[in-house]
């Protein structure tokens, strides 16, 4: 509940945003850094330390029955000829929790966040000078980069004609 919260804390104004009918395109990229940046934040070792201790908090606070991880009973197997004691997976459920739940959680949706806007970039950024903000500016004597609706042209390649 409380990563879920965190995750919902992150994307939500991201989400709102982009989902507005006349947006920035510059500032929706920079709102996805910003966004990328806090869920590398989230990633550490610290927060999942915060994430475990709010959820012991809660469950103490409500008196619910389930407090700590079920502690799994490690399985033992016949050590075979040339294998190392050091071989032996550790079944912490901390760990397994941190590793398996928590970063997996993180790392998907980082993962989709980038591989969403990673080749929209381009074309966001020159879309953004077809904005009336931007026009305007132009039209008052801003300065169009010369590479402005380069990544356009590969998209439409008849724009020149």
């Amino acid at each position: 509940m409380f990563l879920m919260n965190n995750i919902f804390d992150i994307t939500t104004p991201l989400s709102i945003y982009l989902q507005t009918p006349s947006n920035d395109y510059i500032q929706a990229l920079i709102m996805v850094d910003i966004a990328e940046q806090r869920l590398s934040t989230l990633r550490t070792q610290e927060s999942v330390d915060k994430t475990l201790q709010e959820s012991k908090e809660f469950s103490l606070k409500n008196e619910l029955c389930e407090i700590e991880f079920l502690e799994i009973r490690q399985r033992k197997w016949k050590r075979m000829d040339g294998e190392n004691i050091s071989d032996e997976i550790q079944n912490n459920p901390v760990d397994y929790f941190r590793v398996n739940v928590y970063f997996l959680c993180v790392d998907q949706i980082k993962a989709s966040l980038i591989a969403r806007f990673k080749d929209a970039r381009d074309i966001m950024k020159d879309l953004e000078f077809l904005s009336y903000e931007r026009l305007l500016k132009v039209n008052n004597g801003d300065i169009v980069p010369n590479d402005t609706f380069d990544s356009l042209k590969t998209w439409i390649p008849e724009i020149d004609k």
